[in-house]
This record gives C-alpha cells, structure tokens and sequence, in this order.
C-alpha cells in the first residue's frame, strides 16, 4: 500500500542516479530520462520536465517524512513490515542492459533503507504477473518502451481502456482519459501540443513511471550504400516504407 504514497514515489525517483545509469549501462550512449514522451520526438516532448536529481540525502529525508523508519538490518519499516519489494523484469530486458541498471538502483536504494529483490521472467509470464489480480499483486517492475514519433500510442497506454492490453502500471484516471480524448480531437497541432504537454506533467508529477533513460541508436553504414533518411530518429522502421525504397547501392 505504501508504494502509493507520494513521498515513497519521490524519494524512490531521487535515489534512483541516472547519470550513472547512463555511464555505466548505457557506456555513455544515452541521455538521463523525465517524461513518457521522449526528446527523439521532436515538439512533442516538453522540455520543462527535467530528470529528478539524484539526492539519497533528500530520498532519506522524504521517507523520514513519511513516518518510514529504520528497522533490523537497515531496512526500514512500512504498515508493519520491511520495505522489501519485489522487481519483475523481462528477460528481454536483463539480457540488454536492464540487470546493470537494477544492480545500480539496488545498491543506492539499500542506502536509503530499501530493500530491492530481482524476479527475471519471460515477456509473457511478466506481463501475466504485472496485471495479475487487477495490478494488486505485482509491487515493482522494469521494462521498456519504444515510443512512436506521434505520442498518441505511448499516452494511450496509461488510459483506463488499456487495462489488461498495453497498460503495465494499472494506471486508471478520467482526468486523464479526457485529456488523452481532446489530444486525439484536436484540430490545432499547437492545441494539441498543449494538451500532451499537459499529460507528460500530469504523468511526471504522479510518478506512474520513474522514467530511467533514453538509450541512443547506435547504427553502422557501409559506404558501399547511399546513406538512409532517419525516420523517428533511426534508418530501419518498420512504421514506415521511406528507407525501404530509399536504400540502393552508391553509384
């Protein structure tokens, strides 16, 4: 039940080092991430949403606030019982990068009195664990997403219809099926853009995802081959047919 808490989701997001992340899963080819919407799509992205600081000494003082104190074994106390959490996470996933960036976020979370336990499984079984009893049984996961370049799919995740389909969080809000509704309606692209700017910030400040990274595409061409146009910030698309009738031998 405290995973709900709000101090809890802040002083979770602060003890979480990006940079490091970045540094040491990523060798440094990524950026720290903030919203659901990424860079990679251009206007889209609200620029005003910026990666949380990484601070165990202001993630201490928030669960400090929250009445969380420290119990046997430096792990401290919520409702009656340790705070040991559960991760699922994919094996697509750990066998990327993702079990470096757990053993990361492990070991600062251990400093601030929080105790992190991996359970890798298949896509399928992680899936079927993370919805299982209407989202109540699972505590924590990891995984990914790859967003589009227009940010209708990746906001329609959240939304109370895709529950049990793409939803992974169990996130459920009428204020922001609205919005996500008057997004899709919108007529003007600068009215749209105020209202996914909205939906990020809403998102952002809920903490329904600790958004981790935004991992580059790292891509090698031969120069025996014209170079492709980028579509959504890579050549291989399969949401488009541009590279596929681009691409020809150089002449």
């Amino acid at each position: 039940k405290e995973l709900l808490n709000p101090l809890l989701r802040q002083a979770f997001d602060a003890a979480i080092d990006r940079q490091a992340i970045v540094a040491t899963s990523l060798l440094g080819h990524g950026k720290p991430g903030s919203s659901i919407i990424p860079p990679a799509t251009g206007h889209w992205n609200d620029p005003a949403i910026k990666p949380t600081p990484f601070s165990l000494s202001r993630a201490n003082q928030l669960l400090d606030q929250a009445g969380y104190k420290m119990g046997p074994g430096g792990v401290r106390m919520a409702d009656g019982h340790p705070m040991s959490y559960q991760v699922i996470m994919p094996t697509d996933i750990q066998n990327l990068y993702g079990q470096r960036s757990f053993q990361i976020i492990q070991a600062d979370f251990k400093k601030i009195g929080v105790q992190l336990n991996l359970k890798v499984l298949d896509d399928s079984a992680a899936y079927n664990a993370i919805t299982a009893n209407s989202y109540k049984n699972f505590e924590i996961s990891m995984w990914d997403w790859y967003p589009l370049t227009d940010p209708d799919f990746m906001l329609s995740v959240l939304t109370c219809v895709s529950w049990n389909t793409w939803n992974d969080t169990g996130y459920c809000s009428k204020t922001y099926d609205s919005l996500y509704a008057a997004q899709s309606a919108a007529t003007s692209p600068a009215k749209r853009q105020q209202i996914v700017y909205q939906m990020q910030q809403m998102i952002a400040s809920q903490r329904v995802y600790l958004v981790l990274d935004y991992a580059d595409s790292i891509e090698a061409h031969s120069t025996a081959w014209t170079d492709l146009p980028l579509v959504a910030g890579i050549s291989w698309n399969s949401m488009s047919k541009i590279p596929f009738e681009s691409v020809h031998q150089a002449g």
